[in-house]
């Protein structure tokens, strides 16, 4: 059984959901574990990579990334979905 109190577990298993084609229980598993743990960045860039991907809420992606950039600003990603970010709002106006 999985452990519905262990963040990082559930982001693991959101990323098998995913990879499975059930996308709405991975969203649910992301933020359960964004719930028990707000500064698990991992499950912030996840969370985007299925929005913006799958979902195509390019909207709601941005907004999760930027919270992610919040939490590891001096990351590798941070510095890749700044670049990101930057190229789909510069596109919006």
């Amino acid at each position: 059984k999985i452990k519905p109190d262990n963040p990082p577990v559930l982001t693991d298993c959101a990323v098998m959901y995913s990879q499975l084609g059930y996308n709405d229980k991975a969203l649910e598993y992301l933020d359960t574990a964004i719930a028990l743990k707000p500064d698990l960045a991992q499950a912030y860039i996840n969370k985007g990579v299925i929005l913006m991907t799958i979902k195509n809420d390019v909207g709601e992606a941005v907004a999760v990334w930027k919270k992610f950039i919040e939490i590891a600003p001096e990351s590798e990603h941070a510095n890749f979905l700044r670049q990101q970010i930057e190229a789909i709002e510069s596109n919006q106006e």
